[in-house]
């Protein structure tokens, strides 16, 4: 029955907003001075989107942001509701106004990554994976709830200098 649910989930995130789950999501959260649950409101396509912050997981954000599409990616139905991370540091500079998919070990991309939503059971959820208090053999489940979420962001704070350290 999980392997179905699992299943189910994954198939709905196709089509709206998409994120590559990779590295877990506690190995972001360093390098995410803003973070918030935004609604697409509009999109130019393939040139970018605009999201109304709906609401503010850290940083102090208000009203829309607008960022240009990178990397072929895309975003397909307004309404669309995701978890946006800016993606940022003192070394390399602040996020610029793009929405990109950073990959393990790229530590200088700077941007926007956005992360799907869907509702289950009226519990938000993510499709992002946390590693950090997973349980010897429990099963991988590549969603995570959006109160999981916030409190990784209170446990994982924004490091200005994260890359100043290597």
């Amino acid at each position: 029955m999980r392997v179905i649910a699992i299943t189910l989930l994954s198939m709905l995130a196709l089509g709206s907003c998409y994120a590559a789950p990779d590295p877990p999501l506690e190995g972001i959260l360093d390098r995410a001075e803003n973070i918030f649950i935004g609604r697409v409101t509009s999109t130019v396509p393939g040139k970018s989107a605009t999201y109304e912050v709906v609401e503010v997981l850290r940083g102090t954000l208000t009203g829309k942001e607008t960022l240009l599409f990178e990397d072929g990616f895309h975003v397909d139905r307004i309404g669309d509701r995701c978890l946006l991370l800016s993606q940022g540091d003192s070394r390399y500079g602040g996020p610029r106004p793009v929405i990109g998919l950073p990959l393990d070990g790229q530590e200088i991309w700077r941007g926007w990554m956005t992360i799907p939503m869907r509702v289950v059971d009226g519990r938000e959820f993510v499709r992002w994976f946390s590693t950090v208090d997973l349980k010897p053999g429990a099963p991988f489940n590549p969603w995570t709830s959006i109160d999981e979420v916030k409190s990784l962001i209170k446990r994982f704070p924004y490091d200005s200098h994260v890359n100043d350290k290597s």
